[in-house]
């Protein structure tokens, strides 16, 4: 099987594919190390190409980052509901046999299924028998206590839930143009890693003053974006 040449692979692109976060660190130090020599005209032109594009991917990225965290939050409020959920089964059940004897049909009708349906499944399928229970206390007036009490349980668990799956989103929107500012950035400094080999053709060793070779050279880094928390070092003074 025919190997690509090795120097026809883009390594930028390669060692940040499975992460956002080691993007941005290699984004950083190039930016930096451009920054730093503005006062070459060779340099400063490759910096004036540059400076949008880690603007960009800096800008989403952060926004992306907020994102991920807003994610989390709602998702927490949903699993913190169920997890009262066990309690407050409990206080209904309680209520309805207060009107209902266990072996009763009435009872049965109500909560047959049990205890499990409940705390054990999905989140879709556990809101989906609280609704359930709801639905079957319509029109009994002796249970109208906790009916109200199911049906403003439903809506906070409702709008943590819908909140879930809309700050997932977002996540997954600001992810896709983000990627498209990845591909971008690993782009330009492959271009820029052509334009300093032939500027350091005799000397190839200052090319590595202007990438961060330490964690572009970890292609299998393994990295994940949620666990990902390195940070980027600084060029080294030239």
């Amino acid at each position: 099987m025919h190997k690509t040449w090795q120097y026809l692979v883009n390594p930028f692109l390669n060692a940040t594919r499975s992460s956002f976060t080691l993007a941005q660190t290699i984004n950083n130090y190039h930016y930096i190390a451009l920054k730093g020599k503005l006062d070459d005209p060779y340099f400063k032109a490759m910096y004036e190409v540059y400076l949008p594009l880690h603007d960009t991917y800096e800008d989403l990225f952060t926004k992306w980052k907020a994102k991920q965290q807003s994610q989390t939050g709602q998702t927490d409020s949903v699993v913190k509901l169920l997890d009262d959920l066990s309690d407050k089964y409990d206080d209904w059940e309680l209520e309805i046999r207060r009107f209902h004897k266990k072996e009763s049909s009435e009872y049965k009708a109500l909560l047959g299924s049990g205890k499990g349906v409940f705390t054990k499944g999905t989140q879709v399928s556990r809101i989906a028998a609280v609704k359930a229970l709801a639905e079957n206390l319509k029109d009994r007036e002796p249970l109208k206590t906790a009916k109200e009490d199911i049906d403003n349980f439903i809506l906070k668990l409702t709008a943590a839930h819908e909140n879930k799956d809309s700050a997932k989103k977002d996540t997954g929107n600001h992810s896709d143009e983000l990627e498209n500012a990845r591909i971008a950035i690993c782009i330009q400094q492959y271009i820029h890693l052509g334009m300093l080999i032939a500027k350091f053709a005799s000397n190839p060793e200052s090319i590595e003053n202007y990438f961060d070779t330490a964690h572009i050279r970890n292609l299998d880094n393994g990295s994940k974006d949620d666990e990902d928390d390195s940070e980027g070092g600084n060029p080294p003074a030239q």
